[in-house]
């Protein structure tokens, strides 16, 4: 999907640069960019012209995309918010850690499971799964099917 994002951003540059210059009297602009277009089309079909090509050409583009997205920077923690009133009429703020347990157990009461049987199983999943989110969630899931 970012891959997308900066193809559709460069594309877009480049055809408002090229219009900027059609407009300001360089007729050659037009003539360049749309050698261009022909160049990334014929390309995109000669990748894409077979079953075996485009899921090869598929993986490529998800692994550079994945390839990319691992060097941004991944927030390591996440903090709960509760907002409370006092009693000047004003509010009170206090921010906490949340551990996986608190998230996988919300996940679980957002997608309807009652809250005891959430809790419970987000427990549970977490003593098998401690540090990774999407794995507690999914044993998570499991757990509570079994106790509803």
């Amino acid at each position: 999907m970012l891959m997308t994002k900066f193809s559709l951003s460069y594309l877009a540059g480049a055809l408002s640069v090229g219009i900027a210059i059609y407009l300001d009297g360089g007729r050659g602009s037009l003539v360049a960019f749309g050698l261009g277009v022909l160049t990334v089309i014929a390309i995109a079909v000669a990748l894409l012209a077979s079953a075996a090509k485009l899921r090869r050409a598929a993986r490529f583009m998800s692994a550079f995309a994945d390839g990319i997205e691992s060097r941004q920077h991944v927030k390591k923690g996440t903090v709960d918010m509760q907002i409370t009133p006092n009693a000047d009429g004003g509010m009170n703020m206090q921010i906490t850690p949340s551990t996986i347990e608190d998230q996988v157990a919300s996940a679980l009461v957002n997608l309807k499971t009652p809250k005891k049987v959430a809790i419970d199983a987000a427990r549970r999943a977490v003593q098998i799964t401690p540090n990774d989110f999407n794995k507690a969630f999914a044993v998570a899931v499991r757990f509570a099917k079994v106790a509803a």
